[in-house]
């Protein structure tokens, strides 16, 4: 009779409220009610198969006794194992009989021996069961009554569990199965995944044979388990010919059983198995796939594939499973067992099984996903936050060591302060490099137009100087054409975007630096944007400096590396990994700005000194410093030829800047134009000095603040000791004074991460303290920062793109003087430019000056002579005294026209009476004259001239027979790698003044011209395959990712118990 409800009111006002009724999730975890499914109709015979088992079938017996519904026969196969296995099995009482099998027995041959014993009975089901297995009490009961719940269920697959600590979460291993064309196992589950009950039954490929229940009858019809599969694989290929076959394979998830996996492990000792069970899976992976395949192309497949992952082991720094991979593609071809496997394969049943096959396994994209999630895994994974480096993910660029991480809560875009900031300063630069966006390529006097082509910057690097023997072209143009190959192939598109977003990839950049170190988020941003606003206001973007671009990107990566390097532990799969890095990034900063060189010889003596207790710590900083020193090898004899080159950035011989005082350079000021006006400089920089004052002051114990604090000081003096010093350019030696601006940018750098660290302790002090003059003190400063941050971006956004650095369109000389230039003949242009009493001039081969031609020696070579007679020329072209020696000076500089501006017509005038020059044409803003005497730069004199095509390194020509004497004349810095042959035999050269003679015999030929440097082309060669190695040591390894995951997904758990048990008795067995 049912309850008043009055009664029940004054009860529940009456009584204290049941917490569950309160809890309007409480239905979440309460436990359904259901009635046990009648299950002992079915017969069931068990059959379990024992290898080398002592170490572990104890847990399985102990929880195979307690099952809540046991199976009607009991069968326990051994196959030949050489420890108590055998002994266990009968002692254990469980099973009806134990059978002896043989060590060659595979699964599917023991569970073969089990049923020769046994007589099938009507709806009889069998139940495989491994030997490192921990099955709950209700798995057999819970899989009966999943098949009575599907009834047309022919085989049925438990839930199996990775082994787990008691008070740890349960993680899936495997719930169903399916099988990729390469071979790969295909689980459906994300890595370390709990188990929260969150899978349902449902139909799949097929199912693992731990725990597999599958009517007898149709085990039979089937043949069994395929002998040619002895382990690992065979669950998958008896799935596969079920449902071909049109029997239905599903998952039955509510029984649990933990499988301990001891033959993937490598925890059993088995002949089948062998030494490697990885190659050894992959092997029968690759057998069942062309099995079920019909045709050659399967296995063709299969074999380029195997290949190509064993080159991604190798790119992953895990040679034993690239080892693996080809052996297991070695033992696949011509193996006679995927003959006989393919054969016990019948077609499909129906038009309908086949689409099933079809539909339950992955479609042709699963590999791409799979790859992409794996390099996700190898390159990018984020963890949890942890300690005062909250927020710090596992990897970014290469790893952990440059973890970008996430703030603590996982924001959107819109309320994430780092993505808010870049967008920003993105939209901020691209204001301010408005007139930088369009057609051409950035230049300025110390910005050369960038190469055209990708082949030309490599070029610039690889062909040789004339008239430099001894000097090779310098590293930084080499990194300019591989990083120009990243940017779509186009060395313009390089330098327009360093210099339009520079300051938004500063701030990317220091990110990874400043989460490891600073938790304040207000603290960091604020560094942040102080760090990358310094690039703009040093006026490294006006002028279109190219080091300080490069600094600005590399120096906060390089400073994790060399955090990491002294920080983390020197034993683990990727304890070298910072070394690496860090050489690395030092190879491309000294190849970008050399001074860097003599800021990290400094820092690496006084670490060494540091840890000179830590032997393996001591070894990883020599690595990272001898790094540099091979990988830029073939450029130390330049350097030894003038080693002041290594006080100066890229294309120094440009011009230098005139001494500044050294107040101006403490407040970011430099001679000449592109700078901020004082006021600007003073409240922004002068922040600066401000920031690392506190970081001093609040934080003088810490060992970081302190190097901070010497590095921007050493960084200081050497940029006042360069400015007022002149430097040796090469390879002609002009003599400039070195640019400090990458150099103020290191010191300003290391006052910000100063102060960063000092102030990152302010907010957690001031929330212990009462308001006071610590309160008023930091809202100065706070006061201060905004005022510095505000001042620098607007100069930034209105001026910090705005000149010198301009768009430069194209040549300004008339296209017929650019097709002549780079016509065969290779005749050059003098071009002068007269603006008042002062005058310059340029001598240019090629279109125009490039980016790196000023490293190369321009027009000149390494020739400084030629730059001295060419000086010479000009001024008797221009005085105007009728110089008939002029005209043919002119000539032998192969100088085909002269293109003046700015001239007056009195100067014109005085030009036009040299002798020897053509009449003069041009418009209102050039004038230009020819040199008839020039025909090209390599011409054949005599009677019957011939010009050889001088557009590169090499050049060759028939000649006809000659009615005279005559000379090959190359109007080219004199050089001794010239080499000429003629008819194969090599020709003696006569130098002049910057020009090499030889004497070609009359006779009909081939004359053959070179400049012979057999080794630079190796040595190039060497140098990219030393970087790529370089890389490929500080990129992450496969293993090095597996422990960031496990670590990431809480896996790093004491080592199992079986595991220990195993090595105990393999030591007791060696002893």
């Amino acid at each position: 009779m049912p309850e008043q409800p009055e009664a029940g009111a004054r009860r529940s006002l009456g009584a204290p409220l049941d917490a569950d009724r309160l809890d309007p999730w409480a239905w979440a975890s309460e436990e359904p009610a259901d009635t046990p499914v009648d299950t002992t109709g079915i017969p069931v015979t068990a059959i379990l198969v024992a290898h080398n088992a002592q170490a572990w079938l104890g847990p399985a017996l102990t929880s195979l006794q307690q099952l809540t519904r046991r199976p009607d026969r009991w069968l326990a196969v051994d196959t030949g194992s050489d420890d108590d296995t055998a002994a266990q099995l009968r002692d254990s009482g469980l099973f009806d009989e134990v059978l002896a099998g043989e060590t060659t027995d595979g699964f599917g041959a023991a569970v073969q021996r089990a049923l020769e014993v046994v007589e099938p009975r009507p709806g009889e089901w069998l139940w495989l069961l491994h030997d490192d297995i921990t099955v709950d009490p209700d798995s057999l009961q819970q899989l009966l009554a999943g098949q009575l719940a599907h009834p047309d269920a022919d085989l049925l697959g438990p839930k199996l569990l990775q082994p787990h600590r008691g008070d740890g979460p349960a993680r899936l291993s495997e719930v169903g199965v399916s099988i990729s064309d390469s071979g790969r196992r295909e689980l459906d589950l994300e890595p370390g995944e709990i188990d929260q009950g969150q899978h349902t039954a449902r139909r799949v490929l097929a199912v693992s044979t731990c725990g597999l229940l599958i009517r007898r009858e149709v085990y039979a019809e089937l043949g069994g388990l395929a002998p040619e599969l002895p382990l690992f694989r065979d669950g998958v290929d008896l799935g596969w010919r079920a449902t071909a076959a049109g029997y239905q394979v599903w998952t039955c998830p509510d029984a649990r059983i933990t499988h301990r996996q001891a033959g993937r492990t490598g925890l059993r000792r088995s002949g089948l198995i062998g030494d490697d069970p990885h190659g050894t899976d992959r092997e029968l992976a690759l057998r069942t796939v062309a099995a079920h395949h019909a045709g050659g192309w399967s296995s063709i497949r299969l074999v380029l594939g195997g290949w190509l992952r064993a080159l991604g082991y190798l790119l992953g720094k895990a040679p034993a499973l690239a080892r693996a991979e080809l052996a297991a593609v070695g033992d696949f071809v011509g193996n006679p067992r995927t003959r006989s496997l393919r054969a016990r394969i019948p077609a499909p049943a129906s038009a309908e099984s086949a689409a099933e096959v079809a539909r339950l396994r992955p479609d042709r994209w699963a590999g791409l996903r799979s790859a992409a999630d794996a390099v996700r895994e190898y390159l990018p994974g984020r963890g949890p936050a942890r300690g005062p480096e909250a927020g710090t993910s596992i990897d970014e660029l290469t790893g952990d060591d440059f973890a970008a991480g996430a703030d603590p809560d996982r924001r959107s875009l819109w309320t994430n302060p780092t993505a808010v900031l870049t967008l920003l300063l993105t939209m901020t630069a691209l204001f301010a490099g408005r007139t930088l966006i369009g057609p051409g390529s950035p230049a300025s006097a110390w910005l050369l137009p960038a190469r055209s082509t990708l082949t030309d910057a490599y070029r610039a690097y690889l062909d040789p100087i004339v008239g430099a023997p001894g000097l090779s072209a310098p590293p930084w143009l080499g990194f300019t054409a591989l990083f120009s190959t990243l940017s779509f192939g186009r060395p313009v598109l390089l330098v327009a975007l360093g210099l339009l977003f520079v300051v938004p990839a500063a701030a990317l950049a220091a990110q990874p630096l400043l989460r490891r170190t600073v938790a304040d988020t207000r603290v960091r941003i604020a560094a942040t944007v102080l760090y990358a606003l310094l690039v703009a206001l040093l006026g490294a973007v006006n002028r279109g400096l190219i080091a300080p671009l490069a600094v600005a990107v590399f120096l906060p990566l390089l400073a994790v590396t060399i955090r990491a390097l002294l920080r983390r532990p020197t034993t683990g799969p990727e304890s070298w990994r910072p070394a690496w890095a860090s050489g690395l990034l030092l190879t491309v900063l000294i190849a970008c700005y050399p001074p860097v060189g003599a800021l990290a010889l400094l820092g690496g003596l006084i670490a060494a000194i540091r840890v000179r207790r830590e032997r393996g710590r001591v070894l990883r900083l020599v690595a990272a410093a001898a790094v540099p020193l091979v990988l830029l090898a073939p450029w130390w004899p330049a350097v030894l030829n003038g080693w002041t080159r290594l006080f100066v950035g890229p294309d120094a011989g440009l011009g230098g800047v005139a001494v500044g005082p050294v107040w101006q350079l403490l407040l970011g000021l430099t001679p000449g134009a592109g700078t901020p006006i004082l006021w600007v400089a003073a409240i922004f920089f002068g922040t600066l000095w401000l920031w690392g004052l506190l970081g001093v002051a609040l934080r003088p114990a810490a060992p970081a603040v302190w190097a901070a604090i010497g590095t921007a000081l050493a960084a200081f003096a050497l940029a006042v000791l360069l400015s007022r010093q002149l430097a040796t350019t090469l390879p002609q030696g002009t003599r400039v004074r070195p640019e400090p601006v990458a150099l103020l940018l290191i010191g300003f750098a290391a006052l910000v991460y100063a102060g960063a660290l000092g102030l990152d302790l302010v907010p957690a002090a001031l929330g212990r303290r009462s308001f006071g003059l610590a309160h008023l003190g930091t809202l100065l400063v706070v006061a201060v920062t905004v005022a510095a941050v505000g001042t620098g971006a607007v100069w930034w956004a209105m001026l910090g793109a705005h000149g010198p650095v301009h768009r430069e369109s194209g040549s300004t000389l008339a296209p017929y003087l650019r097709n002549a230039m780079n016509s065969p003949a290779r005749t050059r242009v003098l071009a002068i430019r007269i603006e008042g009493p002062s005058m310059s001039w340029s001598l240019i081969a090629g279109d125009q000056l490039r980016l790196g031609d000023a490293d190369r020696g321009l027009a000149f070579g390494g020739s400084g002579t030629m730059q001295q007679h060419t000086r010479g020329v000009v001024a008797r072209l221009v005085a105007g005294n009728g110089d008939e020696q002029v005209a043919d000076d002119l000539a032998g500089l192969a100088v085909g026209h002269v293109w003046v501006t700015g001239a007056s017509e009195e100067q014109k005038s005085r030009i036009n009476n040299t002798p020897g020059l053509g009449t003069a044409s041009g418009d209102e803003i050039a004038t230009v004259w020819t040199v008839p005497q020039t025909t090209g730069r390599w011409v054949v004199t005599g009677d019957r001239p011939v010009v050889l095509d001088a557009r590169g390194a090499a050049a060759g020509a028939d000649l006809p027979a000659a009615g005279g004497p005559r000379q090959l004349v190359l109007s080219e810095p004199t050089d001794p790698r010239w080499r000429v042959t003629f008819n194969g035999n090599e020709l003696t050269g006569r130098t002049g003044v910057d020009r090499t003679s030889f004497e070609v015999p009359g006779g009909a030929g081939r004359l053959e011209v070179r400049l012979a440097d057999p080794w630079r082309g190796w040595l190039a060669l060497a140098q990219l395959i030393g970087l790529v190695l370089v890389a490929l040591l500080a990129a992450p390894s496969l293993a090095g990712a597996r422990q960031r995951r496990q670590e990431r997904l809480g896996l790093g758990e004491p080592e199992p118990v079986a595991a220990r048990a195993v090595r105990a008795v393999r030591a007791e067995e060696e002893r």
